[in-house]
């Protein structure tokens, strides 16, 4: 990863101002792109880590005020790569890891109660979209469906939380991947237009993978409990993951 580095640190300014332009453009997803980091196979970690967890200070370089030392989570991070050095041994550095890690552990990264409605809010938001497509309609036919899908995933999520004895915020992460591939399939349907007759099974593949991926990552945030609970909890979240594929149905088999 050093190269990298090398490369990253020797465009940082070019970089920054990308950053700065997108923030202008997209700030009103910062939310969708905090949550959505934590599923990534990037992180910036420092070299040398203090224990303790996360924490903020206005000291330091980060303009996010991470306290780069303890920082362990990528939701704040806006990766400007002022914290990259290769040669500074108190910089961070460019790490790969699995993805979907930092949920798998979300108990220790913050769960946040604010990012779990969102992830239901998204999903619904973005399937009454596809759905109806009538301009004098859509936003309230988006709403319902909005709220609909809300308390079917509130109501399952509560579920699994009471039956695994896991707190609902933590419990609901396991949603991530499906309201991912939700919002690609929904608000980017023109990146599948290249694929001619085989756009419906790339969406169907994506999905697929958002399923297993989703089940997978409830099963190892339940990872304190013994297995037959966690399999036993797993039924109302597997329920809420095939309830939000029933609803995506017309869009593989649409094309």
């Amino acid at each position: 990863m050093k190269g990298l580095e090398a490369f990253l640190v020797t465009h940082r300014h070019r970089l920054v101002w990308l950053h700065a332009a997108m923030a202008v453009v997209f700030a009103a997803i910062g939310l969708l792109l905090g949550v959505f980091s934590r599923l990534g196979a990037v992180q910036f970690a420092p070299k040398n880590p203090v224990p303790g967890g996360d924490a903020w200070t206005e000291k330091g370089v980060c303009p996010t005020m991470i306290d780069l030392p303890r920082k362990q989570e990528s939701r704040h991070c806006i990766q400007c790569l002022r914290c990259v050095n290769p040669q500074a041994r108190g910089a961070l550095e460019i790490r790969l890891r699995s993805p979907g890690t930092e949920i798998e552990r979300i108990a220790h990264h913050h769960p946040n109660i604010a990012e779990v409605w969102f992830l239901f809010l998204g999903t619904g938001v973005a399937l009454g979209g596809f759905l109806w497509l009538d301009f004098l309609m859509i936003s309230g036919f988006m709403l319902s469906v909005m709220a609909a899908m809300t308390t079917v995933l509130a109501s399952l999520t509560a579920a699994t939380a009471r039956l695994s004895g896991r707190p609902f915020a933590q419990v609901g992460y396991l949603f991530a991947p499906v309201a991912m591939v939700s919002l690609v399939v929904g608000l980017g349907g023109m990146l599948f237009q290249p694929l001619g007759p085989w756009a419906g099974t790339a969406k169907a593949v994506l999905f697929l993978a958002g399923i297993v991926w989703s089940l997978w990552l409830g099963w190892r945030v339940m990872a304190p409990c013994p297995p037959l609970r966690r399999l036993l909890a797993l039924i109302p979240a597997a329920a809420g993951v095939v309830a939000v594929a029933w609803g995506w149905a017309p869009a593989p088999f649409g094309g």
